[in-house]
């Protein structure tokens, strides 16, 4: 018997390295609490409430026709003994056309000026030296932005108010308000980059360099925030409301008038972790045109909505190859992994004969479901099923592999490519992503789905657009398995692609999106452009409607002269949606960065906009803080609703493997994918060894080989891994591996064992089951069955048949492994070795006799 000291390669440990929060809760009375270098301390007022710089968020929000006018107001406070500047990271919607920012300092208020962002930062960090309160809006993301507050003093309490104008697109009928409320944790991926450009969790790597901006801390478990919000929503919809309802929050519900409601957030869901989504439709038939104009000192400007006509036939449409890609990382586990998992069972039962199906999914690495795309038989959705029921979060959010996967694999050129991508989207490199869709898709096309109470809605929607798809928003609410017979309806028609809008002799410019993007939904195509005179005409639609020329026309007029009553916001969502598509390109061309750039800083100057390149700022003249020495209070928030505290940063994704296909036997090696801004792995190990990790530049991961001693007794071990951060921050976890030694125990047999020339023989090998493991009460695994048994697992049997070739044994239903061969023709006694391997690569030899006469 050989005897083999190694791990067994079974064992592939998948674990997410996690603090309980951004740091421990204190309570401090003397003075504030700062924020820096990935440490968090938090006041409380005794009772487990978080007492922080942002008391109180309210929200009001007015919506008429189909545009959305919102205004936000953030009320500050110091409850500290010294001056403070508050930092808070927070969200908006991605489409959000911010066009105003008012402090209000007392009875004072002051009106914010945009500026360019460096020279709108220059201003505000004089204004804090020389003592003034300021306010500092600032854009990281389309949907992320950071609100700085200067020079708040002891007590003292300041109000900043935003307000935002977007437009509200119907699909299939129903209308979707949405608020979002805090910032999901990101993984940023790359190397570390020394140095901080702000107060969050993360440092900047090398492919998110301000991931310190887009990281705010998160509360401790077991604290409530003292922060909470308040929303009011009206709206004067001009046709009957139906089925209005608020998606995921307790609201109170007023309706004056059949076209007007109020739909008030209750005081009993207040904290600030999920999304606020409210719904609703109109009463009557849908217009097939709706044409908003306004002329103001800007000149004209229109959005145009125009709802295409009914669709052909599901039998028109060619065969699809589904590609479906599932986010299995560590801000996936728990609730929003079962979500994904109950869409990903009626994707699988809900498509056609005819189609074929793959599925990947990706944490660090991405990991396929077969070879190459399959049938939807029996067996292989069996097969499908099993492997999504297996699905576990953990590790980090690598994004790239898996797309390439679905984009980059061979096609079928008879089929359609349909990608599904289901994810949360908390990464941070999303422009990386984008781009990488747009060089890469080919002619697929992507619909991504995002999954969660506080999706990366910008990811998620720019995805579906640059994929040539459509996104959708797994809330975890009732009405997602209709968002998933929605997709496949949607693929079951032929979209509407190559369309263009001829507006005639009507003089339209600079329309946005320059080029209308395929339709697969009900929805209708929207455009904003600008005019320089009125007049009336007729908008052509054209396309190609499953291969076939598609044409419509639709009657318009622009307004000749500006009305007495005209609002700026028509001028806003052009100038906004203008800034988006120079931005895709931004990101796209790096040629064209420059000029971009340039051409963003103009329009948002022009506008009165927030943009990546402009910032708000707003400066109290009265100095206040002689001397300008402040604290920074960085508001740590809830972590989202649904999203687990052991897969959350500054938990920060994290994975360790023990690894078997890669070391010689009694030299395993440990891999770590730690955080991007990891100073020092180290490892102890069950004799007390300690030993320092190594980087692989390479991979990024970490690495360590250790040598188990060859009279290691069997049994499960622990190793403890220690992930020292740049900050002085430790992640502390353990990993356990089984040692199995022992070759494994089989009953070996021929049937018959005395046989005729030519008659067939079997091979029969037969596993005894298990064998007890010694118990180490000193592992620290608080697992109350750890170390009890170890499984004798046969991974493979051969056996060499007389005058024959190698025959490998097959696993059978029971467990056994058989195989059979025909007797020799000559009449004799004749051995048969058998050999058999354990997943540890332990075997065991036998030679049985085979008697001929």
């Amino acid at each position: 018997m050989t005897r083999t000291r190694t791990l067994v390669p079974g064992v592939l440990v998948a674990l997410a390295l996690g603090l309980a929060g951004p740091g421990r809760a204190a309570r401090e009375e003397a003075g504030p609490v700062v924020s820096n270098h990935g440490h968090m301390q938090v006041l409380t007022d005794g009772a487990g409430t978080a007492v922080l710089p942002l008391r109180h968020t309210a929200v009001r929000a007015q919506v008429v026709g189909v545009i959305a006018a919102v205004e936000v107001t953030q009320q500050f406070q110091n409850p500290f003994t010294r001056p403070i500047e508050a930092v808070y990271v927070f969200p908006l919607p991605h489409r959000a056309a911010i066009h105003a920012l008012t402090m209000q300092v007392g009875a004072r208020v002051i009106t914010a000026e945009v500026k360019e962002r460096e020279a709108a930062r220059k201003t505000y960090e004089r204004a804090k030296r020389q003592g003034r309160t300021a306010s500092l809006l600032e854009q990281e993301r389309p949907n992320v932005f950071t609100q700085s507050v200067a020079n708040i003093m002891p007590g003292e309490e300041i109000r900043v108010s935003l307000r935002y104008v977007e437009e509200l697109v119907p699909e299939e009928g129903e209308y979707q308000f949405e608020f979002p409320m805090v910032v999901g944790p990101r993984y940023m991926g790359g190397e570390a980059v020394p140095g901080r450009r702000g107060a969050g969790w993360s440092q900047g790597t090398t492919r998110v360099p301000d991931a310190s901006r887009i990281s705010p801390h998160l509360l401790p478990p077991g604290l409530r925030s003292g922060h909470d919000i308040s929303l009011t929503l009206t709206i004067n919809a001009g046709l009957p409301l139906r089925d209005l309802r608020a998606v995921t929050h307790a609201t109170t519900l007023a309706q004056p008038a059949a076209d007007t409601a109020t739909v008030e957030l209750d005081p009993a869901d207040r904290i600030p972790n999920k999304d606020f989504v409210v719904r609703y439709r109109l009463t009557g038939e849908r217009p097939r045109l709706s044409l908003l104009a306004n002329r103001d000192a800007r000149g004209g400007h229109f959005l145009l909505m125009l709802q295409p006509k009914s669709r052909l036939a599901a039998a028109d449409v060619a065969p699809r190859e589904y590609v479906f890609v599932v986010d299995t990382s560590g801000s996936m586990h728990g609730r929003p992994l079962e979500q994904v998992r109950q869409a990903m069972r009626l994707c699988l039962n809900s498509m056609n004969a005819s189609d074929r199906f793959q599925i990947v999914n990706f944490d660090t690495r991405a990991v396929a479901f077969a070879p190459a795309p399959v049938e939807p038989s029996a067996a292989n959705l069996r097969r499908a099923l099993a492997f999504v029921d297996e699905l576990q979060g953990g590790g980090g959010t690598e994004f790239l592999p898996a797309l390439a996967l679905a984009l980059d694999a061979p096609r079928d050129p008879a089929r359609a490519r349909i990608v599904l991508f289901m994810s949360d989207g908390y990464i941070g490199y999303e422009r990386e992503v984008l781009k990488f869709i747009g060089e890469h898709l080919g002619r697929a096309n992507l619909f991504a789905f995002g999954v969660g109470s506080s999706v990366n809605r910008y990811l998620i929607d720019g995805m579906a657009r640059a994929g040539h798809g459509e996104p959708a928003i797994l809330l975890g609410r009732a009405g997602d398995d209709d968002l998933v017979r929605r997709f496949f309806r949607l693929v079951s028609q032929p979209a509407l692609t190559e369309v263009s809008l001829d507006f005639g002799g009507l003089g339209v410019t600079d329309l946005t999106p320059a080029r209308a993007p395929d339709l697969f939904a009900d929805r209708p195509i929207v455009v904003a452009g600008r005019f320089a005179r009125g007049g009336r005409g007729t908008v052509t639609l054209r396309g190609r409607l499953a291969g076939a020329p598609y044409e419509e026309q639709v009657a318009v007029t622009l307004p000749d002269v500006p009305a007495s009553d005209a609002s700026p916001a028509l001028s806003y969502l052009w100038a906004r949606r203008r800034i988006a598509e120079l931005g895709d390109r931004h990101d796209r061309d790096e040629h064209y960065r420059p000029a971009a750039k340039a051409l963003i800083t103009e329009l948002a100057l022009r506008y009165n906009l927030m943009s990546e390149f402009t910032s708000f700022v707003a400066v109290d003249r009265v100095v206040r803080n002689r001397g300008g020495r402040a604290a920074t209070v960085g508001v740590p928030v809830p972590l989202p609703d649904g999203v687990e505290t052991t897969a959350a940063p500054p938990v920060a994704y994290a994975r360790a493997e023990l690894s078997t296909d890669r070391f010689v036997p009694g030299d395993p090696e440990v891999e770590i994918s730690a955080p991007p801004d990891t100073h020092s792995v180290t490892l102890v190990f069950p004799t007390g060894e300690l030993k320092p990790g190594r980087r692989d530049a390479r991979t990024g991961r970490w690495v360590a080989s250790f040598l188990i001693p060859e009279d290691t007794p069997d049994g499960i071990y622990a190793i403890k891994i220690v992930v020292t951060r740049f900050s002085g921050e430790q992640l502390v976890r353990t990993v356990r591996y089984q040692v199995d030694g022992t070759a494994p125990r089989v009953r070996i047999r021929l049937t018959p064992a005395l046989a005729a020339p030519g008659a067939p023989v079997r091979i029969v090998v037969e596993p005894e089951g298990l064998a007890p493991a010694p118990a180490r009460p000193e592992d620290d695994i608080g697992d109350p069955t750890f170390g009890a048994r170890v499984t004798q697992d046969v991974k493979s049997a051969q056996a060499l048949p007389p005058g024959g070739r190698a025959l490998d044994l097959t696993r059978q239903p029971d467990g056994s492994f058989a195989a059979t061969f025909r007797a020799p023709g000559r009449p004799g006694r004749y051995e048969v070795p058998v050999v058999v391997r354990d997943h540890a690569r332990n075997k065991t030899r036998e030679v049985l006799v085979l008697t001929v006469r």
